[in-house]
């Protein structure tokens, strides 16, 4: 099991990072958006194995 830590990250002026992951050594960072036009999921994500 991987021990991750999350966090969201924002400055004073409102500049942010939806979402960082630590693992170890790595910090990855998300930015996350939504749009209610595309309601299904893109193909690559749904035939990722």
């Amino acid at each position: 099991m991987v021990n991750r830590k999350t966090y969201f990250w924002r400055t004073y002026a409102g500049a942010e990072i939806d979402l960082e992951e630590e693992t170890g050594n790595q910090l990855l960072a998300f930015e996350i958006k939504y749009r209610k036009a595309r309601s299904i999921a893109p193909k690559a994500w749904v035939n990722f194995k």
